[in-house]
């Protein structure tokens, strides 16, 4: 005895019904079954993607910044680019 389905109301987005269905037709299967199966990989890939992949980051000195404080940018450009930038 297979599996029993339940009957259930979805809304789906113009888009996904329109890709659901041409999937569907490209398939030879119902809609049902096209949509069974896009939620089947959804879910099972969605379990893959939650799987936690540690990541480490070592810092990297880019030496002493050319400018000290950036609150006065003339100041910043005129000792970046000289003081002939205007």
């Amino acid at each position: 005895m297979g599996i029993k389905g339940i009957r259930t109301t979805i809304t789906l987005d113009e888009d996904m019904f329109a890709r659901l269905k041409q999937e569907s037709v490209a398939k030879d299967v119902s809609f049902k079954e096209m949509l069974n199966e896009a939620v089947r990989s959804g879910l099972t890939s969605k379990s893959i993607r939650t799987a936690t992949t540690t990541y480490t980051i070592e810092p990297e000195s880019l030496g002493k910044p050319a400018v000290n404080n950036l609150d006065n940018i003339g100041e910043v450009i005129a000792t970046l680019e000289g003081e002939s930038w205007c």
